[in-house]
This record gives C-alpha cells, sequence and structure tokens, in this order.
C-alpha cells in the first residue's frame, strides 16, 4: 500500500495517500499516522532552533523522542515523510533512518491537494466513532458540527507555544483511550510523539496527527492549502510531488 519513496514521489502516489487513510477509517482498521515534515526532520538533525511556525522550541529532548518515533517500527503504524521535491537535502536523511519499513506516506497525504477530499469524505465513516480531541487552547471544537459526521465525545486541551513543556501530562492521557476510539491529536511537532508511543501502548485504537487540517473550523484560521481549492486548486506552493 505504501509509496515508494527511494524512487521519487509522484503526483498520482501522493493523492493516492489519502485514500489509504481513508480505507483504514472506512474499514474502522486501527492505526497511527506520524507526520514527520521539515520542522520534524529539522529538530531531529540540527536538534536546535524553532520550528511549527514559531510555537516550538527545539530541546535535546524533543528531538530525542521524535528520532524515537521516527524508528518506531509497528503494523500500522504509519510514518508521514517529507516531500522530497521540496526538500531534497532533509529528505534522503528521513530516507536512511526509515529503511525498508513498509508503512509509509507522504506527510501532506491529509493537506494540500488532498484536504478537500479528506473534509469531505472522512466524516461518512466517523458517524459511529468515539471521537476523541487532543489540541490546543485557541481550538473550539463545537465548530466541527460545520464537518456532518464529526462529533468530539471528549476534548483536552493544552497551551499552543512549547507544547513539549506538557509531555509528562500529555502522556498520561493514555488511560483515558478504550479499544475503538479515534484520536485526533492537534498538538504541533508532540503530536508525531504521542501518535507513536499511544499507538504502541494501544494499537486497537486510532491515533492521527491531524495537525492544522480542522484550523478553518476549530480557530477560523486558514492555511494557503485550505484556501482556493473551491475554483480549482489550493493555494499552497505548487510542487510536482505534493502539490
Amino acid at each position: 500500500m505504501n509509496g515508494d519513496f527511494r524512487n521519487g514521489y509522484s503526483r498520482k502516489e501522493s493523492t493516492r495517500d489519502v485514500y489509504i487513510i481513508l480505507h483504514l477509517l472506512r474499514k474502522k482498521t486501527p492505526f497511527a499516522y506520524a507526520r514527520f515534515n521539515d520542522g520534524e526532520m529539522i529538530a531531529i538533525v540540527n536538534r536546535r532552533g524553532i520550528i511549527a511556525r514559531g510555537d516550538q522550541v527545539i530541546t535535546p529532548q524533543l528531538a530525542d523522542g521524535l528520532t524515537l518515533s521516527l524508528l518506531h517500527e509497528q503494523e500500522n503504524y504509519w510514518k508521514g515523510l517529507i516531500c522530497g521535491s521540496c526538500f531534497p537535502d532533509l529528505h534522503p536523511m528521513a530516507l536512511k533512518l526509515v529503511g525498508n519499513y513498509p508503512y509509509l506516506l507522504s506527510a501532506v497525504a491529509l493537506v494540500n491537494r488532498n484536504w478537500r477530499t479528506f473534509i469531505l469524505e472522512c466524516p461518512k465513516y466517523l458517524q459511529d466513532r468515539n471521537i476523541v480531541w487532543i489540541g490546543g487552547e485557541d481550538q473550539n471544537t463545537d465548530n466541527l458540527s460545520a464537518c456532518p459526521g464529526i462529533k468530539i465525545q471528549k476534548a483536552f486541551r493544552f497551551k499552543n507555544k512549547n507544547t513539549w513543556d506538557c509531555y509528562g501530562d500529555l502522556k498520561d492521557l493514555a488511560s483515558e483511550f478504550h479499544e475503538g476510539d479515534l484520536v485526533f491529536i492537534s498538538l504541533g511537532p508532540v503530536s508525531r510523539i504521542l501518535a507513536q508511543q499511544w499507538f504502541s501502548l494501544l494499537p486497537r485504537t486510532t491515533f492521527i496527527d491531524i495537525g492544522s487540517v480542522f484550523d478553518p473550523f476549530t480557530r477560523d484560521v486558514w492555511h494557503p492549502y485550505h484556501r482556493g481549492w473551491h475554483t480549482g486548486f489550493n493555494a499552497e506552493r505548487r510542487c510536482p510531488s505534493c502539490n
């Protein structure tokens, strides 16, 4: 099912990734999806700096956690990898770390050209799911009613900046999840670590590092990939691989 990142990544493969996730949701197959995009790879490689649109200072502990999550191997633990066309220096480093691993997707499987498909299709498969939201203090999940079928049963909110500081409290939330739950995590880089660690503890629960996918509803924030799709394409920078 995975794309062949080692020989480049085509538009067709990038588009297919969203359908892999939708298929898993439709079949109610437990899985985790953690995205290792430019910020995460910068943290892993450089171990210093500021990422997540200025919201997260990289610490050695965060870098270690991201590295372990990128290296982790488990059935249906899907790693979203950085685009080789957009980041030709970081992409080979990600490939070297993951090695011959079967569960690979693009880090932008749910955004860019795939965002509209995911937003329109995923609610069809969520109407009978118990959905838990782990996100920032500025996220209003009540507004997700704009996506019929998505109803959050339980929400936990943490500070928006330097959320890694809350890791101790966050990891303990594992006791709040149950078999069959769907957990959306929207907390920057720490989301990648949590998705992996919680899934390793609870392999019958689904964890999706959802990022900014629902920002127009929960925060009234429209990123370039959210804008313009209704006129034929989104406003994100064009890319031969990921957009």
